[in-house]
């Protein structure tokens, strides 16, 4: 075998994943984390935090006059764990 060939093969099985994903989350009342809102997948995670941050803060323009505590969360390649959660490589806000 070549060394062309080689090198070619191990690039393809290592240097050519699949690109992270960020999946997003919104908890609208911040105390309670079984409330969850999914925002969507993301490219890098400035990208998650800012949808997250723009919807937490329609949140506080929906319920006016009403303080909104809530807090949010960006994984890292996320796998559903079937149990109605996700495992994440990481986690972020």
């Amino acid at each position: 075998m070549s060394r062309a060939f080689i090198v070619t093969v191990a690039l393809l099985l290592t240097g050519c994943g699949d690109p992270d994903v960020w999946s997003g989350w919104v908890y609208p009342d911040g105390s309670n984390l079984l409330n969850d809102v999914p925002i969507g997948e993301f490219e890098s995670l400035e990208m998650c935090r800012d949808a997250a941050l723009s919807k937490l803060e329609s949140e506080r323009s929906f319920h006016v006059g009403q303080p909104v505590q809530g807090d949010y969360e960006c994984g890292l390649n996320c796998e559903p764990s079937g149990y109605g959660s996700n495992i994440c490589e990481e986690t972020k806000r």
